[in-house]
């Protein structure tokens, strides 16, 4: 009888410790998942970035015939009169675009990734090119 009391204990303390260490590992999957999340995220920003690049051209006529984004910050605008492009820089915030003028800001906003509209100076609706 002493023996099979002595075996429940020790299996009981054993079956113990194997929780207390699947529960630490399951801990640290949460963990290593949540960063894998984040590390998914912030790829996923960056591809969106690389998408966004490229030139949008009015679809009307307007004072601006296309933006060309070249970079992070980086836009040559091309006018809609006389065809003469000009570099600058603009500000993304989410999906509002502020482009940097001379005179004032511009915004633009992004519709989705082959489309932009313009109020204002840069009325319009700007599509991608291909």
């Amino acid at each position: 009888m002493k023996i099979i009391i002595s075996f429940l204990i020790i299996i009981a303390s054993l079956t113990s410790c194997h929780n207390e260490e699947l529960e630490k590992l399951k801990k640290e999957n949460s963990t290593i998942k949540a960063e894998l999340d984040s590390l998914k995220t912030i790829f996923k920003k960056e591809e969106e970035k690389k998408n966004f690049y490229g030139e949008y051209i009015n679809s009307k006529k307007g004072l601006y015939k296309s933006f060309n984004f070249k970079g992070e910050t980086s836009v040559i605008i091309t006018d809609g009169i006389f065809g003469i492009p000009f570099a600058t820089s603009y500000v993304r915030d989410g999906q509002i675009l502020r482009v940097q003028t001379d005179k004032s800001d511009l915004m633009l906003t992004i519709i989705d990734s082959k489309t932009l509209t313009g109020d204002g100076f840069a009325a319009g609706t700007y599509s991608k090119g291909e």
